[in-house]
């Protein structure tokens, strides 16, 4: 199993696939006020991936509409999300999770 997550400028979405199928999807909003910080993101992104995480998953994908350094899995600037500059999104989720994170 392989857990993608795709993170939009406004919604963050989730999806679990195993041998090339969708098993389960779920989304959610980046924003609950009109700024949220880098933490209360993360933890949005945190709590969608436990929604579908499982001991079986063997990768965490990510998709992000910015630059980024792939090798490092570091964010350096995500223009809707101001508060997301040179993040470490990779090591994070990594850190979190104990899954290969791309």
């Amino acid at each position: 199993m392989k857990l993608g997550l795709d993170i939009e400028y406004k919604h963050i979405y989730a999806v679990l696939t195993h041998n090339g199928g969708i098993v389960e999807s779920v989304d959610g909003s980046i924003y609950s006020s009109e700024r949220d910080s880098e933490e209360q993101i993360m933890e949005k992104v945190f709590a969608l991936i436990e929604e579908d995480f499982r001991p079986e998953i063997e990768g965490i994908g990510i998709s992000l509409p910015t630059k980024l350094d792939k090798k490092k899995g570091v964010v350096y600037d995500l223009e809707k999300i101001p508060h997301w500059k040179n993040i470490g999104i990779k090591n994070i989720i990594e850190e979190e999770f104990h899954k290969p994170t791309y």
